[in-house]
């Protein structure tokens, strides 16, 4: 099917051309006709040559629309392939077992069941230090953002609100700033840590290093601005299997660190298992079951940021 661009474009040039090519001499210039410019003879002994120059410009235009059609959909067709949420991840996104899940538009809220609708939360002591602390997480690139469900429960089930963002086209890069939103949304809560895996911790550290954050975590992830000057204490983890991470970035990057960093190996984990989607191209194979990755990522974490 020719597209309806080129089919106006190619029914323009027959016209075009046609007069051009013409045998007959005439005066197709309004002003040529009105007498206020004289006729030009050379043009009109040269109208072959000039539709052959004429042809070759419409050419290569269409050429151009061709390729851009084509560009557009090899990005249309690279957005469309991510990881999707497995159901494991599914599973997890049901309020239950003292915790609470909210699907807002943009991102998806996951809080211990003693906090109120309201936001706020009746226990008291260490207790009431959670209800003002909460955690805003990035996924990974091309990953949906659900299927890091499992994770931000295992977190709310240690008492902590969290909320993990929808990112347009499954793509961090395209909404740095999506934290702003949900910390504007929770008025009540007065300390917030930040994170994000693989893509979407680059993301994350980004944000932090020209937002206020009280803790900033990354996940098989490494910072492409400078955080050195930052005071923010900093968790860093990710699986000796795992075969995504670009171990040389990521040694390279820790001079971009904060100087308050902790750094944790999780021994048999991978890549993928941050999140749940299945095993991602090229990871290795964790030796570790995800709800064990999962289960020392968040108490890594927690002492890491929130231990006083």
């Amino acid at each position: 099917m020719i597209p309806p661009l080129v089919l106006i474009i190619r029914t323009y040039v027959r016209k075009v051309n046609s007069k051009l090519c013409s045998n007959e001499v005439t005066l197709s210039n309004p002003l040529e006709r009105s007498g206020f410019l004289p006729y030009n003879p050379y043009m009109a002994k040269n109208k072959k040559k000039h539709s052959k120059i004429f042809k070759v410009f419409i050419a290569l235009l269409i050429a151009l629309g061709v390729f851009e059609l084509a560009a557009f959909g090899a990005l249309a067709y690279y957005l469309s392939d991510y990881e999707h949420a497995d159901a494991d991840a599914e599973a997890a996104m049901k309020s239950g077992h003292g915790v609470q899940v909210h699907k807002a538009e943009d991102w998806i809220e996951f809080a211990p069941s003693s906090r109120s609708q309201t936001g706020t939360c009746s226990r008291e002591g260490a207790d009431q230090d959670k209800a003002d602390t909460g955690i805003i997480f990035y996924p990974g690139g091309k990953v949906e953002y659900t299927a890091y469900a499992p994770l931000m429960r295992d977190f709310a089930e240690e008492g902590y609100f969290c909320a993990v963002v929808k990112m347009p086209f499954n793509l961090a890069l395209f909404d740095k700033n999506a934290a702003k939103d949900v910390k504007e949304a929770h008025p009540e809560i007065t300390n917030w840590i930040i994170g994000g895996h693989s893509l979407g911790g680059v993301v994350a550290a980004n944000y932090a290093a020209i937002s206020d954050f009280d803790g900033l975590f990354l996940l098989a992830a490494y910072p492409s601005t400078d955080l050195s000057d930052k005071d923010i204490k900093t968790a860093s983890a990710y699986g000796d299997a795992d075969g995504v991470l670009n171990m040389d970035e990521y040694e390279a990057s820790k001079s971009n660190l904060p100087p308050d960093l902790t750094e944790y190996v999780i021994k048999g984990g991978n890549h993928s298992q941050f999140g749940s989607y299945g095993l991602q191209e090229g990871d290795g194979k964790a030796t570790i079951s995800a709800e064990d990755q999962r289960e020392q990522t968040v108490r890594f974490v927690l002492d890491t940021l929130l231990t006083k």
